[in-house]
């Protein structure tokens, strides 16, 4: 089985995505264009993505592909029209990024709550170094 992961790049170099070679041959390409990606996945059996377009005119190109996996919540980037059309099977991630949202939304709100932009900007300027002491509260 060929297997394609298109925009790479999307979910990070830390993440070790060779698990996939357990299922077969694994591509990788960081990122493409609509007209990279229809050459990319011509002879690609399973197709992994983010951001890129799966519609009819880049799928044609592609006549093995059996699965498309979206590494994201949505699929607005695919026509699944074609794909139920062509038997192409389609997922994508169902709540991949809870612990990541919770994780973010407190770094944002101590952020504001402890004016960390200001202090930063403050270091930054050149003016902590100037002080003379440490009261710029």
């Amino acid at each position: 089985m060929k297997i394609v992961f298109l925009d790479r790049n999307t979910i990070g170099s830390d993440i070790d995505v060779s698990f996939f070679t357990r299922f077969g041959e694994l591509k990788e390409y960081n990122s493409c264009s609509p007209d990279e990606s229809a050459e990319y996945i011509k002879d690609a059996d399973v197709v992994i993505f983010n951001k890129t377009v799966m519609n009819g005119n880049i799928l044609d190109s592609a006549p093995n592909v059996k699965l498309l996996c979206v590494t994201a919540t949505g699929y607005d980037n695919i026509d699944i029209e074609y794909c139920k059309k062509r038997n192409i099977a389609v997922c994508n991630v169902r709540g991949y990024s809870t612990p990541a949202v919770v994780q973010h939304t407190f770094a944002l709100a101590l952020y504001v709550l402890e004016k960390i932009y200001y202090y930063d900007n403050y270091v930054k300027s050149g003016e902590y170094c100037k002080a003379s002491g440490f009261f710029k509260f």
